[in-house]
């Protein structure tokens, strides 16, 4: 009984919710936002050596019902590293978020889905490209400015993210802020 009492006390905390949001689930939206991403110890004793980037995000979901929606997106980041290694990753993510609203405009929300990525490697004067998938979880809250448009602020975690091809698995954190337009 003990293992389920914390997922009891979760519905029972989203129940409310339930009814003040049961009329206004968004359709589809689009967003495009940016931040910092910042690998956990991807330059170890390195000088000189960059583990954050600024990054762009543009994606598109949709709020299938009032506490779950979907979303797929397109990431891209600056360079990370030093002279003589640096790295360079794209991204495809697909992402189901948990909401619970709070108001008619503000909500916070859970995620967690599949991170689709693709890195360029330049080792000297080696150029390579990586790949891989690696799972992606997270938080946020949104705020509808409109209703057409909302604010939403986001963090991303991806555990484990790369390969030993890249320098090893590094856990890749994602702060970050956009702007979405509701159809």
């Amino acid at each position: 009984m003990n293992k389920f009492l914390p997922a009891l006390a979760l519905a029972a905390v989203a129940m409310p919710f339930q009814t003040a949001s049961a009329n206004d689930f968004e359709y589809p939206y689009v967003g495009v936002g940016g931040g910092v991403a910042e690998f956990s110890d991807l330059c170890g004793d390195f000088s000189n050596c960059d583990d954050d980037a600024n990054f762009y995000r543009i994606y598109s979901g949709a709020r299938l019902l009032p506490n779950f929606g979907s979303e797929v997106g397109y990431n891209h980041a600056r360079t990370f590293g030093t002279d003589g290694f640096e790295i360079r990753p794209k991204a495809i993510d697909i992402t189901g978020n948990f909401y619970l609203p709070a108001g008619q405009r503000f909500d916070a929300f859970l995620k967690a889905g599949g991170y689709l990525w693709r890195v360029r490697v330049e080792e000297g004067a080696e150029r390579r490209n990586e790949h891989g998938i690696d799972f992606k979880t997270g938080a946020g809250v949104r705020f509808g400015v409109t209703e057409m448009i909302s604010i939403r602020g986001d963090y991303t975690f991806i555990p484990n993210f790369g390969s030993s091809d890249i320098g090893g698995t590094e856990h890749l954190h994602k702060v970050s802020g956009s702007l979405q337009l509701h159809f």
